[in-house]
C-alpha cells in the first residue's frame, strides 16, 4: 500500500477497530507494524512490536517489519526533507499516536529471555547512533532465541542501516561478521587474489575498539557461533556494500565488491536464478556501480560501464540522472552528450520510438 489515500483509508479502519474496544489479533497487530514502519514512524513500530513481544506472538514477519521501521526511520533526516507522518493528518491519528505511546513499556522481561527485547528505555529514539547500539542489542536478543528470524533479509536490512548511520568500519564489521561469498559452484582451480582493502583492516583494533552501537553480547554471540550465524551474500548485499563505499568515499572496498560480485555471479546460487532475473540483478548492479563512481566522483569510469553495457540494459533517465547531473555541475560534455545519446537510442531500442529520419521514409513510402 503505497498510495497515501490508501494508506490514511487503512489506518481509520484500525481506528475504528480500537474505538469499538475490540481485541485485535496477531494479524492485526502485524499489520498496524507495517503501516508505521512504511511511514517511518520508528516510535510506534517499536510499541506494537513490543505489544506482540509482551504476547508472545512475534515472528520472523513481525521481526522484518520491525528492521524496515528502522530502516524508514526519519532520524538524521534533514529538516528540510522532513515528511509529517500519515497517521497525524488529522485529530484522530495524533491521539491514536499519543495513547498507545503513553501505554507502552520498554521494560524488558527478565523472567523469559525471549520477551526480554533490549529496546532502549526510551518512547522514541533521537539519534542515529541510538539507532545503531538498539538494533545490535535486537539483533544480539534474536541470535540468541530467535535464530529463526535472522535471514538474508533482515541481516541486508540490518546492514543497510550501518550504511546510512554508521561508519565504513562499522559497516565492514557488520558485513564480514553476518555474510559470506558462498562458492558453491565456482571453479576451485581459478585464483582470486583477495582485495587488499578487506586485508588491510587491523582486526585486533576493531575487535578491541569500543563503541556504543556495537552490542558487547553481539560481539560475544558472534565469537561463539562463528559462522553458523552468517548467511550468503547475493545481489542486494553486494548493492548495499556499494552505497557504503561511495558515503565514505572509499574506491579500494568499492573495487573489492565488484570484483566478489563477479565471483558470485559464478556460483550455484547466482546460476540457479532464471534468466531474466539474473538479466535485472546484474542491472540493479550496473546501475548502483555507475552511481558509486558518480559519487566517487570518477564520472569517466561510470561512463566506461554505461557505454560498455549499453546494448545489454535499458537504461532510461532513472538510473543515469546522478550522473549526468554530475557532469553537468563540472561541465563535462563528453559525459553528458553520451549519456542523453544513450538513453535517446535505448527509447528507441526498448520502447519502439520512431526516428525522425525513420518517419520520413515511411510518409515517402506511404505518400501521405
Amino acid at each position: 500500500m503505497s498510495r497515501e489515500p490508501l494508506r490514511v483509508k487503512a489506518w481509520d479502519f484500525i481506528f475504528e477497530i480500537y474505538n469499538y474496544k475490540w481485541e485485535p489479533t496477531v494479524q492485526t497487530l502485524e499489520y498496524i507494524l507495517y503501516l508505521a514502519a512504511k511511514d517511518g514512524d520508528l516510535a510506534l513500530a517499536r510499541a506494537f512490536y513490543q505489544q506482540l513481544n509482551v504476547s508472545e506472538a512475534t515472528s520472523p514477519r513481525s521481526f522484518s517489519f520491525l528492521f524496515l521501521a528502522y530502516t524508514r526511520s526519519t532520524i538524521g533526516v534533514p529538516v528540510n526533507e522532513y515528511q509529517p507522518l500519515a497517521i497525524t493528518a488529522h485529530e484522530k491519528g495524533r491521539n491514536f499516536r499519543r495513547n498507545i505511546l503513553d501505554l507502552v513499556d520498554f521494560s524488558p522481561k527478565f523472567e523469559n529471555a525471549k520477551q526480554a527485547v533490549p529496546f532502549l528505555p526510551k518512547v522514541a529514539l533521537t539519534e542515529e547512533r541510538e539507532v545503531l547500539a538498539e538494533l545490535s542489542a535486537i539483533m544480539a536478543h534474536a541470535l540468541m532465541v530467535h535464530p529463526g528470524y535472522v535471514n538474508i533479509e533482515s541481516v541486508n536490512t540490518f546492514m543497510n542501516i550501518a550504511a546510512n548511520m554508521g561508519s565504513l568500519e562499522e559497516f565492514i564489521e557488520r558485513y564480514n561478521e553476518f555474510t559470506f561469498l558462498d562458492k558453491s559452484g565456482v571453479n576451485e582451480t581459478r585464483t582470486i587474489i583477495e582485495p587488499e582493502i578487506l586485508e588491510s583492516l587491523d582486526t585486533s583494533i576493531m575487535s578491541q575498539r569500543s563503541s556504543v552501537t556495537k552490542s558487547p553480547i553481539l560481539s560475544e554471540v558472534l565469537q561463539h557461533r562463528k559462522n553458523s550465524c552468517k548467511v550468503p551474500r547475493n545481489t542486494i548485499t553486494y548493492l548495499i556494500a556499494l552505497k557504503a563505499a561511495a558515503k565514505h568515499h572509499d574506491y579500494s572496498f568499492a573495487q573489492s565488491i565488484w570484483s566478489e560480485r563477479g565471483t558470485y555471479r559464478k556460483s550455484n546460487d547466482f546460476k540457479s536464478l532464471p534468466r531474466d532475473t539474473k538479466d535485472k540483478l546484474d542491472f540493479s548492479f550496473a546501475s548502483g556501480m555507475v552511481n558509486c563512481l558518480t559519487d566517487l566522483k570518477l564520472l569517466d569510469d561510470a561512463l566506461a560501464i554505461l557505454v560498455s553495457t549499453e546494448y545489454q540494459f535499458k537504461w532510461t533517465w532513472k538510473e543515469l540522472r546522478k550522473l549526468y547531473t554530475a557532469a553537468v555541475d563540472v561541465g563535462h560534455t563528453n559525459v553528458t552528450k553520451t549519456v542523453r545519446g544513450v538513453v535517446k537510442r535505448a527509447q528507441v531500442t526498448h520502447e519502439g520510438k520512431i526516428r525522425k529520419k525513420d518517419y520520413k521514409r515511411y510518409i515517402m513510402e506511404r505518400g501521405y
